[in-house]
């Protein structure tokens, strides 16, 4: 795999997509060509359990590129996740050209193997433009975040913000809470994603 990329299990993913549900970006998640289906469909899933609103949509394999920005254009806000893992060299150019076609208000992620990001660097530089940092790896070994995770999580926020969860929670509650991305995160993480304030 790609070396210099971030590795990340997929409910750290999730919990990461959370304050960009409501902002135009474009994520790539590398796996194994074999994984990247049922990735793409775990992934989905993952942001679905998180995501009250149940703005998370998949986009199969068996969907050809072509056919990405019709499905891209009817879901304007939420997470569309793609399952990548059949395009091939004039699919990327395809997207590249029509890259303006696939601006949307929500996080859009490509789930695909690492020689398909390879191609898609080589033949689509408009697109890969619009990836920036935004590229990780599958971490197959990450799993769910432990409730030992979660908790100096939790932790670290309280120390950040000096706020403690029920200051949070009121204030997420009466619509007054920051909209600074660590406070979603906060929120996903006490389980009151539906309190994210996506206005």
């Amino acid at each position: 795999m790609n070396t210099g990329v971030r590795r990340i299990g997929l409910a750290a993913l999730a919990v990461r997509l959370q304050p960009l549900a409501d902002v135009g970006s474009y994520i790539v998640l590398l796996a194994p060509t074999e994984s990247v289906p049922y990735v793409a469909t775990d992934l989905a899933e993952e942001i679905a359990t998180l995501d009250g609103r149940g703005l998370v949509h998949l986009v199969e394999s068996s969907t050809i590129a072509r056919g990405v920005i019709g499905d891209l254009r009817s879901r304007p806000e939420g997470t569309v996740v793609i399952d990548a893992s059949r395009y091939e060299d004039q699919d990327w150019q395809f997207l590249d050209r029509g890259r303006s076609a696939l601006a949307r208000g929500g996080p859009t992620v490509l789930v695909m193997a690492p020689r398909s990001f390879d191609e898609l660097m080589r033949v689509a530089p408009n697109l890969a433009s619009w990836l920036g940092a935004l590229v990780f790896e599958w971490d197959q070994a990450a799993g769910y975040l432990s409730e030992d995770e979660k908790a100096k999580r939790l932790d670290a926020l309280r120390v950040w913000s000096g706020m403690t969860d029920a200051e949070v929670l009121e204030a997420a509650s009466r619509g007054e809470l920051r909209r600074d991305p660590e406070f979603a995160e906060w929120l996903v993480l006490l389980r009151r994603g539906d309190l994210i304030d996506v206005s």
